[in-house]
């Protein structure tokens, strides 16, 4: 199952990236690499003039896999996650996050990064990793 759906618009100038794994859009290390290969692909389009991005369902994001929080995953889990908001910053192309539902953690960070944040009346944004005794990584 892909968890990254990319939608082209107005001619292939936007992008319109979509989360989806089905159930709270975790970012976990699937997602995050099939969002760095579309961020890749972004590179070789120069008609893009600005990157949606959206949660399916009824929420933006659950944050990064709690699952995945582990001491043997740590470092290449920090490292896939800086290098997805490298690529994004790479792309020099305005980002604009749509937000509803919950937005934690990895998922707020990923609103954050971009150059415009809405949400919608029932957006809850919180970084509940505090609770479990670590620090978002872009910190």
């Amino acid at each position: 199952m892909q968890k990254v759906k990319i939608n082209y618009k107005y001619s292939g100038q936007i992008a319109e990236i979509t989360l989806d794994d089905g159930k709270g859009n975790v970012l976990d290390s699937i997602m995050m690499e099939e969002l760095n290969q579309v961020f890749s692909g972004l590179k070789q389009k120069p008609d893009i003039k600005m990157i949606t991005f959206e949660g399916e369902g009824k929420h933006f994001s659950f944050g990064a896999s709690v699952e995945e929080h582990t001491k043997e995953n740590a470092a290449s889990m920090l490292k896939s996650f800086h290098q997805m908001f490298y690529n994004i910053i790479d792309l020099s192309v305005p980002t604009l996050s749509k937000i509803s539902g919950q937005c934690l953690g990895g998922g707020l960070e990923l609103a954050l990064i971009c150059n415009f944040m809405f949400a919608d009346a029932n957006a809850k944004l919180g970084q509940p990793e505090i609770m479990l005794g670590v620090f978002p990584p872009p910190a």
